[in-house]
Parts: C-alpha cells; structure tokens; sequence
C-alpha cells in the first residue's frame, strides 16, 4: 500500500510540471488549453517539488509529510481553481491525498492513545 501511494504521489508531481514546461515553453502541450503565465509556472513547479518532498517523506516514515502534504495539497487545489477548465479533475486526485494524510494522521493518533493507556 505504502509504495503504491508513493508512486500516485509521484506520478501526481509529474503532472503537475506540465504547467511548468507550458509557462517556459519547454515543452508542446495542447492538454492545457490556457495560457500559463511565468509566475504560475513557477507554482506549478513549487507544487510539483512539494509533493515530490511529501513522496519521498511519506516513503521514509518521515513524519513532517502530513504536514508537506497538505501545503502541497492547499497549492495544487489554488492551481486547480485557477486553471479549472484543463485541471477540474486534480480536485479528485487532492481529495485522495487529503483522505491518505487523515488516515495516516487518525492511525497515529488512535496509537499513541493506546500506548498512553498501557
């Protein structure tokens, strides 16, 4: 579960550099219909890194990725609204993350509770 929820993550990144590539025209792409300017691009690629940083510190067991992985969350989902028509669909993918860091965040609490009552 662990590794399949880092590679989403991952590959979630990934996706978001293509709103990068399209701000410094590194790259053709016709999926986002909207022009990007710099200063989104370099959102797009502030958001890309942080997820890629709650990634690698969800994988670790590092425990600052709950807190990574909702200001990666809070990014993609202001560049969500902001280009709704071309990425309506990273709401989805947000909710997801967001579902994994309330898990993850109630699991530890429900143990730490166990273990204060022993």
């Amino acid at each position: 579960m662990r590794s399949l929820a880092f590679i989403m993550i991952l590959i979630f990144a990934l996706l978001h550099l293509l709103g990068f590539f399209k701000a410094y025209h590194l790259v053709r792409i016709y999926e986002i219909s909207a022009a990007v300017s710099r200063a989104w691009g370099i959102v797009w690629l502030l958001c890309s890194m942080l997820l890629v940083l709650t990634a690698v510190f969800y994988h670790n067991r590092n425990k600052h990725w709950l807190m990574v992985g909702i200001v990666a969350v809070m990014f993609s989902q202001i560049l969500v609204f902001s280009f709704w028509k071309d990425a309506m669909y990273g709401s989805v993918i947000n909710a997801l993350l967001i579902e994994l860091i309330y898990i993850e965040a109630s699991g530890k609490t429900f143990w730490n509770r166990k273990q204060q009552e022993a």
